[in-house]
């Protein structure tokens, strides 16, 4: 039994009812993604609403299938069979205010009319699923044809839900978080051992960790989750599921729109060089995004720096027609943030090629940026997946009388400042203050000696003439070509 002018106000075709004191009543007709708000009646008084409020929560001690879901000092989610019903009061809203959804649509899996490979992947292989959409859009009836469809091949099934208002067979037991702890939900599921477990839906931090906890036990899961775009699900789990983790807890995403499958995504893990970037130091843990149907790659998603990358595949095609620079699709910015950790008090950030940057600094930073034998910018270069070249940046008053000239990439005319470094053996080393794979030594009679720079960022100077030289001072260091 259900207050009437519940009934009176749920017509045909009618998916939520939204009443507010002082307002006039406002429902949505319609079907998923294809509605109209239309008002009924007139305006709404405090007393009324709050009579009503005080009708519903009488009406649970009558009917067989309803309860009170939540309750707080300024609101209250009452199930009323199929209606879910969320109260909520002064000071916590504005004023009294009561909205009932009901769902109005079900179907079976064949309804959506999927693909047989789509279709065999969420029979056999997918079990770790994400059906996402915006609200309104068909994510929950979606998420009960599914449910239906594993019932049916005699799958054990549990749900989460905060509410329970997903209409499921009688043998499918719906737990509620708002009814106990997320312990001791994951204990109880790990004991009935569920073949697939529904959690509708996932929206805070711990909503996320359960669902890897339970995924990683090797039971089959199904989430439900608001997104704008496809990606964007894939997105909200990003910080909240360690990135290692992420394709392992989730194979494929279910994009809703207007209430039909519009997009599905396969999430695969590897080690590989992001595309845009060329060296293969710079390779690194990438989660791959596609399409499902047509295989091909759509998004890639890695660290760079201490930021986390989505990269468009597909924008990056169509604005470069092959590979568009790292540094240019990731922005300065991005590395300028990153490399103001490592130098406090100023820098000026160049642009040099699709994996090299020019950092002009002062003289007295650069030591310390460079670290002892390159072994800091050598992190930094790593950690940011770029190549570093470091000169002393000069500052306009000083240009008159000193003027430096930024190192050039691959120019055996262009000098590089360097330290020099002794061991006890009497060797000698040069540590030059860019980075590259050869330097030329030019001594004080012009002969010039081309010598491999190790992967430390070291020149080591063999025994010889050249090495009392170098401790005179009496060296020109140069890049190599």
């Amino acid at each position: 039994m259900q207050p009437s002018i519940l009934t009176d106000l749920f017509q045909e075709g009618v998916m939520s009812v939204h009443i507010k004191a002082g307002a006039v009543a406002k429902r949505k007709v319609g079907g998923p993604g294809n509605w109209h708000l239309e008002e009924v009646g007139e305006s709404w008084s405090s007393d009324a609403v709050y009579t009503l409020c005080e009708d519903i929560t009488a009406a649970v001690d009558h009917h067989d299938h309803a309860f009170i879901e939540k309750e707080s000092r300024y609101a209250r989610v009452v199930q009323l069979g199929d209606m879910r019903v969320v109260m909520t009061f002064p000071p916590l809203s504005g004023d009294v205010e009561v909205t009932v959804i009901r769902p109005i649509t079900s179907k079976s899996i064949d309804a959506y009319a999927l693909s047989a490979p789509l279709l065999e992947r969420l029979t056999k292989k997918a079990e770790g699923v994400l059906i996402a959409g915006s609200p309104g859009n068909g994510k929950t009836t979606f998420a009960e044809a599914l449910l239906e469809h594993y019932h049916l091949q005699g799958r054990i099934i549990k749900t989460i839900e905060v509410p329970r208002d997903l209409r499921v067979p009688t043998d499918v037991t719906q737990y509620a978080l708002s009814h106990s702890s997320l312990t001791e939900i994951r204990d109880l599921l790990l004991l009935t051992r569920p073949d697939y477990t529904f959690f509708d839906e996932i929206r805070n931090p711990e909503d996320f960790l359960l669902f890897k906890d339970l995924r990683l036990t090797g039971i089959g899961m199904v989430g439900v989750i608001h997104a704008e775009q496809a990606i964007d699900a894939i997105q909200r789990c990003i910080g909240r599921i360690e990135m290692g983790l992420i394709a392992h807890v989730i194979d494929t995403v279910v994009f809703l729109d207007k209430g039909e499958v519009a997009t599905v995504y396969g999430l695969d893990y590897a080690v590989r060089v992001p595309l845009g970037m060329h060296d293969s130091d710079l390779a690194r843990p990438v989660i791959v995004v596609r399409d499902f149907l047509s295989e091909k790659e759509l998004f890639e998603i890695y660290t760079f720096g201490d930021q986390v990358v989505v990269m468009s595949l597909e924008k990056m095609g169509s604005a470069a027609g092959a590979e568009l620079p790292a540094l240019v699709r990731m922005g300065m910015q991005v590395l300028k943030k990153s490399l103001l950790r490592h130098l406090p008090n100023g820098f000026t950030l160049e642009y040099v090629s699709p994996h090299r940057v020019r950092v002009l600094v002062e003289k007295k930073d650069i030591p310390g940026f460079i670290g002892k034998g390159g072994a800091n910018i050598q992190k930094i270069e790593s950690e940011l997946g770029v190549q570093i070249d470091v000169a002393e940046r000069v500052r306009a008053e000083d240009q008159t009388t000193h003027q430096t000239t930024p190192v050039a990439h691959k120019s055996s005319a262009s000098k590089v400042a360097f330290t020099v470094e002794q061991t006890g053996k009497g060797r000698v080393f040069l540590v030059p203050h860019v980075h590259m794979k050869e330097a030329i030594i030019r001594d004080e009679h012009g002969k010039e000696t081309r010598i491999r720079v190790s992967k430390s960022g070291v020149v080591k100077i063999p025994k010889g003439p050249l090495t009392a030289q170098v401790q005179r001072g009496k060296v020109t260091l140069l890049q190599g070509d």
